[in-house]
This record gives C-alpha cells, structure tokens and sequence, in this order.
C-alpha cells in the first residue's frame, strides 16, 4: 500500500487490475453445494451463448453469514454467483453488469492463469505485454480486458460481482476493512 502527498491511498502499478487477498472461504462446503448445482449457460452482454462459462445462484443461511463478515457490501449492489468454466480457455471479455468483483477458487485454480490486456487496448506498442495472474482468491477490475486460460479440470470459482462501484473503491475499502493486503512477491 502506498499513500499519494495528500495520505490517499494510492493503487500500485503492479495491482490495478488485480489483487490476491488473504481472506478465506469454506472452500470444501462451497465445492460441495457446487457439485449439487443446477448450471445455467451464460449469455454475454453481445448476445453470445459463451459455451464453456456457467454459472448458479445459491444462498443459505452459511453463506449469508459468511457475506455479513464483508462490510463493504453494505455500501453497493452486488449479486453472487458459483461460476463453472470448462474447455482450453474463456475468450477476451468484460463481465457483465459488474465493475469489480470478489473471486474464490474452489477447484482448478492452480493450473488456471488469467491474462489481462494493458490499459484495456489492443496490442501493438512495443511496451506493451499481457499480464498473467494465477490466484486463489482476489479482488479484481472486471472492467479490464481478460482472458482464462483452463486447467485439465476446468476451474470452479465463488464470485461476488460489485455493479455499481469500481475496482479503486473495492481496493480502498479492504485496505480499510482488513488493514491491507498480504503481498507476497
């Protein structure tokens, strides 16, 4: 964490599109209920079917008790989702209908890396690189240009989407709540 001049928080280079955090999950009770889920197919805001992405909404008293430990979600909209992604890969997107979000792996994780395209361009400036990321569990700018490369098993994941504040606001406020991020590089 860095502060600007003024004593705001400033965002690293290195995490403006990403975060891993240190803030676990019941992934054994979550990987359960997901084995038990009714999987939707996805439909992306350009109307595509993307065949390889699914996802389900379920909520129990644990769950609910697990979210109420989060209190920034009391100052926004969010939705929550298990997400189930297949095949070799998910295509260059942008979510849908959220800004950031609260990602846990459940399975698949460890053999999954994300990319993210620099500044949200096309390619072509001699300085410009992908970004990859393997992550457990993060806080990421879903607004940013990413892809997922999958694993042999695929990749279970336990998203809360924020739709109506941004990746700045995500990262100021578990900076606030949970006294900073635990970076290890």
């Amino acid at each position: 964490m860095k502060r600007d001049g003024l004593g705001k928080v400033k965002i690293v280079d290195k995490y403006k599109m990403i975060q891993p955090i240190s803030f676990e999950i019941d992934r054994e009770y979550m990987l359960d209920i997901s084995y038990k889920l009714r999987w939707n197919k996805y439909i992306h805001k350009n109307g595509k079917v993307i065949p390889n992405y699914f996802y389900a909404h379920y909520h129990d008293d644990q769950i609910e008790g697990f979210i109420d430990t989060i209190p920034c979600l009391r100052e926004c909209k969010w939705r929550s989702s298990f997400v189930k992604m297949t095949g070799d890969e998910l295509e260059w997107h942008t979510d849908k209908g959220s800004k950031c979000a609260i990602i846990w792996g459940l399975q698949g994780w460890e053999d999954s890396c994300t990319h993210f395209l620099p500044h949200n361009q096309i390619l072509g400036n001699k300085h410009d690189h992908i970004r990859k990321w393997v992550y457990k569990d993060a806080i990421m700018d879903t607004q940013i240009k990413h892809r997922v490369s999958l694993g042999k098993q695929g990749k279970i994941i336990y998203k809360i989407s924020i739709l109506d504040k941004n990746f700045q606001w995500l990262y100021k406020k578990w900076i606030k709540q949970y006294k900073g991020f635990k970076i290890v590089d």
